[in-house]
């Protein structure tokens, strides 16, 4: 499989509109287009891969029926592979249990296993929008190649930035289309899956590193052998998981935030960003290129860093910190 992604949301992308009263995903596919349309909505979810059995709350999933005309449903057929249904009402604490008796119905990933594959016989590239109970993502440009599947799970879904799915909380539904999305088109799949459960698109902040393209050595903590200089950090055959942090960049816990980095550079291990205080981490593809990682700053921790794994050389042109937040949070 090969995954190309086009991080391309700004702040503030969109303005939240009402909800369009007829409005329903399967209209995206009026032109023939190829894709999935998946929801939490009980009737449209199975505990068996035949789709015969109706799931019930607080109990796995092996089946989700696609709503568009394209029937490319969501199919685990590993028993221990499956995440579970579950509901809960509007305001529910995140995470809180899985059958609260009343409620829109989510899908609850353990973050260890869970997947849920939608095979794609003819592959294609799509947009996909995952909408979920404290966020929701868009990755564009997302290639799949014949054959091949769209998963949704563990820790994140097909070419979205590592670390997505902890973020966005348990599940509402997702699409997926093989052409790209309006922005009209996006406002109304928000609205949607929000009136379901789902909170709005993630969307980032101002910069809170002070310096993110390294041009000035005195904004960063550079501990055991890293170096900042005319616009790059690099750091060579690393002795420890050294971090490189801006140490007055605000991070607050609880809060969610967007890491980037762009490596120029890269051999004998890999580039980590990392929440100290909890030890979270999150490994970037052992590759140049930019990469995007989400990671939430829990209770006790105090920084966002990146770091090398022990061995790495690496030269990284820019380290960029923001905050995420669901657009009507802002």
């Amino acid at each position: 499989m090969k995954i190309i992604t086009d991080f391309s949301l700004t702040s503030r992308p969109m303005r939240m509109r009402r909800m369009d009263a007829g409005f329903s995903p399967t209209a995206l596919f009026a032109q023939g287009e190829m894709g999935c349309v998946l929801s939490a909505d009980t009737s449209d979810v199975f505990s068996d891969v035949d789709g015969q059995i109706p799931a019930s709350f607080g109990h796995s999933l092996a089946r989700i029926d696609d709503l568009s005309v394209n029937a490319l449903h969501a199919i685990q057929p590993a028993a221990a592979l499956r995440p579970l249904l579950g509901r809960a009402p509007s305001g529910a604490a995140p995470g809180g249990a899985i059958d609260q008796g009343s409620g829109s119905a989510f899908i609850r990933f353990d973050l260890a296993d869970d997947v849920m594959p939608v095979s794609f016989p003819d592959g294609g590239t799509f947009d996909v929008m995952v909408f979920g109970r404290q966020g929701s993502w868009i990755a564009r440009d997302v290639t799949i190649t014949p054959s091949s599947s769209l998963n949704i799970g563990p820790l994140s879904f097909t070419g979205a930035a590592a670390g997505v799915l902890p973020v966005l909380g348990d599940i509402v539904g997702w699409i997926a289309v093989d052409r790209t999305l309006t922005n009209a088109e996006i406002a109304r799949l928000v609205q949607y899956y929000m009136a379901q459960g789902a909170k709005g698109l993630l969307v980032p902040g101002p910069e809170l590193n002070r310096d993110p393209d390294f041009n000035d050595a005195s904004k960063w903590a550079t501990p055991g052998g890293w170096s900042v200089s005319s616009g790059t950090a690099s750091i060579s055959n690393a002795e420890g998981q050294f971090n490189l942090r801006d140490n007055s960049a605000p991070v607050v816990p609880g809060s969610v935030h967007l890491v980037t980095v762009d490596i120029s550079s890269i051999s004998g291990g890999e580039l980590v960003a990392f929440e100290n205080g909890n030890n979270d981490s999150i490994n970037f593809p052992a590759v140049t290129g930019t990469h995007t990682a989400l990671i939430r700053l829990k209770s006790g921790g105090n920084t966002i860093a990146v770091r090398p794994s022990l061995g790495t050389t690496v030269i990284v042109n820019s380290f960029s910190l923001r905050e995420l937040r669901p657009e009507e949070d802002w």
